[in-house]
């Protein structure tokens, strides 16, 4: 029986939930929604990958489609520049005040607020951030339109999700653009691959 060849552009996505695919788009009205600064759009294709939380990945996903055909979506290279980490650090102390506010009483109190705390106490004593290692360990608040594809640092695009599935995502799209040499201010289109 022959073996079957893979194509090395679909080489080392199966671990993978990103990837960029092509420099053109062949759907028409999509490319015209996103069209704008004369550049072409580049496609990022989204797959789930069994180690992320469908439910979370699902609804980021779709958010990113949407902002892609709604032509919204442009590489922004310089993040750090765009994040203030004191506000997703405020938003997470919010959260578990009110949480701790809505469950006062509860016997599972600290069980609930530690899905909401981003860091820990070392052996040493210092605190630094929770390493996350799977889904379900921890929420985070999640840029809904991705700052590293021009979302605003804002509260009102802040929203809970899953930190492994969150992280994960966010690097692997980073990554998929590095690798395909996608350039500040193109367009993005996003596709979900099943």
């Amino acid at each position: 029986m022959a073996r079957r060849r893979t194509n090395p552009a679909r080489r080392g996505f199966n671990g993978k939930c990103a990837r960029v695919v092509a420099a053109t788009l062949d759907d028409v009205k999509a490319f015209r929604t996103a069209k704008g600064g004369g550049q072409k759009p580049v496609v990022l294709e989204l797959k789930f990958t069994p180690d992320m939380n469908k439910k979370d990945f699902n609804r980021k996903a779709k958010d990113l489609v949407r902002l892609g055909n709604q032509g919204r979506l442009k590489r922004v290279l310089n993040t750090k520049s765009l994040r203030d980490p004191k506000l997703t650090s405020k938003h997470r102390s919010d959260m578990i005040a009110k949480t701790a506010r809505n469950h006062k009483g509860n016997p599972k109190l600290k069980q609930i607020l530690e899905q909401f705390r981003g860091t820990e106490k070392g052996a040493d004593g210092k605190v630094r951030p929770k390493s996350i290692t799977h889904k379900g360990q921890i929420r985070d608040p999640d840029h809904i339109h991705e700052l590293q594809l021009g979302g605003p640092d804002d509260v009102s695009n802040l929203r809970w999700m899953d930190a492994y599935t969150n992280r994960k995502m966010g690097r692997e799209i980073y990554e998929a653009m590095e690798a395909a040499g996608v350039k500040e201010g193109t367009p993005i289109i996003v596709r979900l691959v099943r």
